[in-house]
């Protein structure tokens, strides 16, 4: 009976695995992280929130200007000394009008974006300080 269960916490593993490395392989390679941080696009780089410095650094895959498909865009948020914080993934698109690609909005201890890839609901937001639950979240391969 405990040969049984080991080999399903084994199968698990191995499942568990094998999709995080098959999503971790197949993400869109995010650069031109410079772009993306100046203050007329999404305004990244070092912020003081609540006292506290964070650093933004966003990058994004370009999307395509010939059909003006969505830019992804990979968000992280690093702590004074350079540890990750929380990581969110989201679209934008250059090509509709300002409304679809407004620069992060830091307010209190909310970072307000704008997320093209939900259909329900575009405004989302990240609190700062970042949860464990966003630390956690931004060291596992499946998210």
């Amino acid at each position: 009976m405990q040969t049984r269960a080991l080999r399903y916490i084994g199968l698990a593993i191995v499942a568990y695995i094998g999709v995080g490395l098959t999503i971790h392989l197949n993400r869109p390679v995010y650069g031109r992280c410079d772009f993306y941080d100046r203050p007329e696009t999404l305004d990244g780089g070092k912020k003081n929130m609540n006292g506290v410095p964070y650093r933004f650094k966003m990058c994004g895959t370009g999307g395509n200007d010939q059909d003006a498909t969505n830019d992804n865009i990979e968000l992280r948020v690093f702590s004074e000394e350079g540890e990750l914080l929380a990581r969110r993934y989201f679209s934008v698109n250059w090509h509709h009008g300002d409304s679809f690609h407004r620069p992060l909005n830091y307010e209190g201890n909310l970072v307000r974006y704008i997320d093209l890839t939900d259909e329900s609901n575009h405004n989302k937001y990240l609190t700062i300080p970042p949860s464990k639950w966003d630390w956690l979240r931004a060291r596992m391969p499946l998210f």
